[in-house]
């Protein structure tokens, strides 16, 4: 399986919509679910989708950390 690295495959200067807490949180997102899954998202998602599932994993850590 080919491993990739969101740092050295994506720029976030290519995805200029998504703020830097956005970019940052899709990080995170990658270290959870898997790098290839956020790869996979930023290549073929619209940029109203990615903001999405970034603000959507935003959300779930406060919940986690409110608990």
């Amino acid at each position: 399986m080919t491993k990739f690295d969101m740092s050295q495959d994506l720029d976030h200067a290519a995805f200029p919509h998504l703020t830097r807490v956005e970019w940052e949180a899709l990080h995170r997102l990658a270290a959870v679910s898997g790098e290839a899954i956020v790869t996979s998202l930023l290549r073929s998602a619209t940029p109203d989708q990615q903001r999405l599932a970034a603000l959507e994993f935003m959300e779930r850590e406060l919940a986690d950390a409110n608990r």
